[in-house]
C-alpha cells in the first residue's frame, strides 16, 4: 500500500486540530473543524497521518521506550533539516508532538477505544418554521425564532444555517447574527456567523445586509444615512467583526456554482470517522447507496481512516482511496465496486 501523500500546510494545519480537539472544541469550532476536513481531500489524508503518528507515539509511551524515542527523532531531524519533503514534514511533527504525548493528550487505553470507533452519522437539522419557511443548521448551530404581525425574525447565535423563505411583502424575512441584520421578503441564503467574519451566501433571489439597529452605528453629524448593501444570488459578502462603523462592509464577491456547492457541502449527511476501520466506513456508505463496496483482502478491512466524507456519495469515496490511500478500485458492470491493495 502506497503512504498518504499530504503537504506540509496540510499537516501542520492537521496537527493543530489535533492538539484543539485534545482540549475539546466549541460547536463554533466543531464547525470550521468540518469545513477544513470537507474543503480537501488531503486535509482528510493529513487528519489521518497525524493520527497515525500519534497513536504510534502511545504504543511507545506504554512500552516505556520514550526516551529512546525522542533522542531518536531529534538525531534524525538534525540529520535531515534540510530535507523540506512530506516525510521530513512527519518526522518533524512526531518529533513535536512526542513530549506532548509522554504526558498524556491519550491513554493506550483512549487510543484502543479511538481505533474501535464506529462511524458517526450527521445529518443537518432540518426545521420547518410556522410560516411555511425552512431553515436547515449545521453542526453546532443554534437559533432563536421570534414571529410578529409586522415582521419574521430569526437569530442565529452561532454557526451557520441556509434559510429557504416563503415570501410574505407585508412580514420581511430578517435573520440577526453579530449585530447585523439580513433583510429578504422571499429567498434563499446562507448565514455563518464565525470568529473572523460574519459570511452571507444568497442562492436564490436577493438580501439587503444593514447593521441591526443603525441608531447604535456611529456617525458625525452630517453623515448619510446607512446604506444596506445588496447582495444577490450567487454572490457572498464577508464582514470583519467587531468594527465600529458600517463601512466595515465590502463588495460583495461573486462565487462559482461549483464554490457554492463546497460551501454548502454540510447540507449533505456525513460520516466522521475516528480511527474507524474501513469495513466499517464501507457498511455504513452500503445501506445509504446503490453503488455498493466490496473488499477482496481482509488486510483493508481493519485499515484505520479519519475524516469526514458525503455519506451519499460512494463513488467519491472510493476516488479519495485511490487517489490518497494507495487502494486500487476494481469497477464490475452490476455497479459493485471491489477494492485492493495495490
Amino acid at each position: 500500500m502506497k503512504p498518504l501523500q499530504s503537504d506540509a500546510p496540510a499537516l501542520t494545519a492537521a496537527a493543530d486540530w489535533r492538539l484543539r480537539h485534545g482540549a475539546g472544541l466549541t460547536p463554533t469550532e466543531q464547525a470550521e473543524f468540518d469545513a477544513w476536513l470537507a474543503a480537501d481531500p488531503r486535509h482528510a489524508a493529513a487528519w489521518h497521518e497525524v493520527g497515525v503518528t500519534l497513536t504510534a507515539l502511545d504504543r511507545v509511551r506504554a512500552a516505556g521506550a520514550t526516551d529512546d524515542l525522542v533522542r531518536e527523532l531529534a538525531q534524525r531531524r538534525r540529520r535531515r533539516w534540510r530535507q523540506r519533503t512530506v516525510a521530513g514534514s512527519v518526522l518533524a511533527l512526531a518529533a513535536s508532538v512526542a513530549i506532548l504525548i509522554v504526558f498524556g493528550s491519550r491513554s493506550p487505553e483512549t487510543a484502543a477505544r479511538t481505533e474501535a470507533a464506529a462511524p458517526i452519522i450527521v445529518r443537518a437539522d432540518e426545521r420547518r418554521l410556522e410560516d411555511g419557511s425552512r431553515v436547515m443548521l449545521n453542526t453546532g448551530a443554534e437559533i432563536s425564532v421570534s414571529f410578529a404581525a409586522d415582521r419574521r425574525e430569526v437569530r442565529l447565535r452561532q454557526g451557520e444555517a441556509l434559510f429557504m423563505v416563503e415570501p410574505d411583502p407585508a412580514r420581511p424575512f430578517i435573520v440577526i447574527a453579530d449585530e447585523v441584520e439580513v433583510r429578504a421578503v422571499g429567498t434563499a441564503f446562507a448565514v455563518r456567523a464565525g470568529p473572523n467574519a460574519l459570511a452571507v451566501l444568497v442562492t436564490e433571489g436577493r438580501v439587503a445586509v444593514a447593521p441591526a439597529d443603525t441608531a447604535h452605528v456611529r456617525r458625525s453629524a452630517g453623515d448619510a444615512p446607512v446604506v444596506p448593501v445588496l447582495v444577490e444570488a450567487g454572490r457572498e459578502l464577508s464582514l470583519a467583526p467587531a468594527a465600529p462603523a458600517w463601512d466595515r462592509a465590502v463588495q460583495p464577491e461573486r462565487l462559482s456554482e461549483s464554490a457554492i456547492q463546497r460551501r454548502l457541502e454540510w447540507r449533505q449527511p456525513r460520516m466522521q470517522l475516528a480511527d474507524t476501520s474501513l469495513e466499517a466506513a464501507v457498511a455504513a456508505l452500503n445501506r445509504e447507496n446503490r453503488t455498493q463496496i466490496e473488499m477482496a483482502d481482509p488486510v483493508l478491512r481493519r485499515m484505520p481512516l479519519t475524516g469526514i466524507y458525503r455519506l451519499d456519495d460512494a463513488d467519491g469515496f472510493v476516488h479519495v482511496l485511490e487517489t490518497h490511500f494507495g487502494i486500487k478500485a476494481e469497477r464490475r458492470p452490476d455497479g459493485t465496486v471491489v477494492l485492493r491493495r495495490e
